[in-house]
């Protein structure tokens, strides 16, 4: 906890600058960003914002008529606990801005990253910097109690963010690599056009919704993948998805701490154009109205369930006209958030009316980017069961013109491998051309053979997995020495197998044929397929090679042509069952 409060006050007090040349970082920002925040730390003063903090609490005391004894044991305390933070907070600043020359912090967030489990990439210039620098940078987050890998690319330092501190999440990473090396910058982005708005407040927020998540939201709306939200909140999220542009915010957090006078405008909207301006503004009062009176029902539930709950009716009128008057002006298509008031009260205003215009998009993206990664998933995880299926009518296909299963693997006159039996059902998945170039009779991996590695054979390959991406790779795997078994040393080619459905004693439908692996491997090997042995590992384990990428277990298809749903907590003693052919288990599984 202590390590969390250092990290947060350090936030706090790397954000109480003045930020300028957000252009710094300009190359990063692309038609796929999310929000940009940007930090300048070369106005810092740590004295400084001691003091103001410190005035800010007296003054916060004094409109509350604090008496003069208790005035003077809270300053105390509060003077106290500021010193203590100086004496946490000063050496790691120093380090950063003095001992690392860091000048600049930017916080991104990419549409791709929303489905991925990146929660943001932190970004620093890092020209000139040296392995000392970097190992300095780990051993001041690693004392944060923040864990995090660093990548560096042209002229900056990245920072991946993981929730949770989840390192090991291979979709992140890959995302993090593809984002790093497909970077292509706009100049006219929304986040740029929200960017020309703000002034030269201490902090800069710049959000935005692009089409691609705009769609995605709409979809999920359609389909109904946003629940337990009411349909009054639901229709202003609805809206704003689809006609807001971007939200640029301008926080002067100096001013907060301080007796300057605040800057009018602290926050914009931009809309596609004035009549939805004017309609979300108008969405906006409406829900004002429709959450009061939410609250107000709910109290009175509260009281007719017996619970000893009171709140004044007045209450629910001041808290409504206190939200109205944040509702913004309409100045063509934009909405405008200004501070009607002077000095704490201000301040005050600033806090709850950013959580308020916060609340316009966050929840609309993180609704969309939910959906999304819900309908993606489902899309995938379908893909991945019709594969299933189409290597289970092969096998099937290959057994009516056979008579007999396509062994584990052919051998050659010594009794050596050859090739994969995801090698000989080509033939009846459309791949008859393919298995027409092989050379049975060489190995797999000839050097006539290993020209067909890297060859694309869709159906061996998951779409969720991202350690797929490559060519040649497979994700589905068969249980070695059971339904399929090894070929014979028959004849030259060692191409028969003893393998048929008759000896599938324990049932077709109670007998895994294929499997998904999460670490994929060549499709042309013989000898890459799972061992009963290496099946009882369970899924998704450590030490285990069967898993995927769907949420909860695999995609697996049975004998009889059946694909089923296998979760990770399956018990071993199912799996041990499923994974053989003739072994007598009594199985009663869904």
């Amino acid at each position: 906890m202590r390590n969390l409060m250092n990290v947060l006050m350090l936030f706090l007090v790397l954000t109480t600058v003045r930020v300028f040349g957000q252009e710094t970082f300009a190359p990063l920002i692309t038609d796929n960003t999310v929000f940009f925040v940007h930090l300048d730390l070369r106005k810092i003063e740590i004295d400084s914002i001691k003091s103001q903090v410190g005035k800010l609490g007296e003054e916060l005391l004094k409109q509350l008529h604090f008496d003069e004894k208790s005035f003077k044991a809270t300053t105390r305390e509060l003077n106290d606990e500021l010193e203590k933070l100086d004496t946490l907070v000063r050496p790691q600043y120093e380090t950063i801005t003095k001992k690392l020359g860091i000048q600049e912090l930017a916080f991104f967030c990419d549409l791709d990253f929303t489905t991925s489990g990146i929660m943001f990439v932190l970004a620093t210039p890092w020209k000139n910097k040296t392995e000392d620098d970097l190992q300095t940078l780990h051993s001041l987050l690693h004392a944060a109690g923040l864990n995090v890998p660093s990548a560096q690319s042209g002229e900056f330092l990245f920072l991946p963010v993981f929730p949770y501190g989840n390192l090991d999440n291979d979709i992140a990473k890959l995302t993090f690599i593809t984002w790093l090396q497909t970077i292509t910058p706009s100049k006219d982005s929304r986040i740029q056009q929200g960017l020309q708005v703000l002034g030269q407040d201490e902090i800069k927020i710049v959000a935005a919704l692009p089409e691609k998540l705009k769609a995605k939201f709409a979809s999920a709306v359609a389909l109904n993948n946003i629940p337990n939200v009411p349909k009054e909140v639901l229709g202003l999220l609805t809206f704003a998805a689809q006609k807001i542009e971007w939200v640029a915010a301008s926080f002067p957090i100096n001013a907060l701490f301080s007796d300057e006078k605040i800057n009018n405008v602290f926050l914009t909207v931009k809309t596609t154009k004035r009549t939805d301006a004017v309609q979300l503004r108008s969405l906006l009062e409406s829900t004002i109205e429709f959450g009061i009176n939410a609250a107000r029902f709910n109290t009175e539930l509260e009281k007719a369930q017996g619970n000893n709950i009171y709140v004044p009716p007045f209450a629910f009128e001041f808290m409504k006209g206190f939200l109205r008057t944040l509702l913004p002006d309409v100045e063509d298509d934009k909405l405008i958030f200004r501070l009607k008031n002077e000095g704490i009260a201000a301040k005050q205003e600033i806090v709850v009316a950013g959580g308020v215009a916060a609340g316009l998009l966050l929840p609309a993206v993180q609704a969309a980017a939910q959906a999304s990664a819900k309908a993606h998933a489902a899309r995938q995880r379908a893909q991945c069961i019709d594969k299933l299926k189409q290597i289970a009518i092969a096998i099937h296909n290959y057994h009516d013109t056979f008579t007999a299963l396509p062994p584990l693997y052919t051998v050659d006159k010594d009794g050596k491998p050859l090739h994969s039996w995801r090698v000989l059902i080509l033939p009846f998945m459309e791949q008859a051309a393919l298995y027409q170039k092989i050379r049975l009779d060489e190995p797999w991996d000839s050097e006539y053979n290993k020209q067909f590695h890297n060859v694309v054979v869709d159906f061996y390959r998951c779409e969720e997995n991202p350690l797929a991406k490559n060519a040649g790779l497979c994700c589905y795997s068969a249980i070695a020495g059971e339904g399929f078994i090894p070929a014979k040393k028959t004849g030259h080619d060692g191409m028969r197998s003893a393998g048929t459905f008759a000896r599938i004693a324990d049932g077709t439908s109670n007998t895994l044929a294929v499997v998904e692996v999460k670490q994929p491997f060549c499709w042309m090997n013989p000898t890459a397929d799972i061992t009963p042995d290496e099946l009882l590992k369970g899924i998704n384990t450590e030490d285990g090679r069967v898993g995927s990428f769907h949420a909860g277990g695999i995609n697996a298809v049975f004998f009889d042509g059946a694909v089923k749903f296998l979760p990770s907590n399956i018990p071993k003693e199912i799996l041990k069952a499923f994974g053989t052919c003739s072994g007598g288990e009594s199985v009663n599984y869904p």
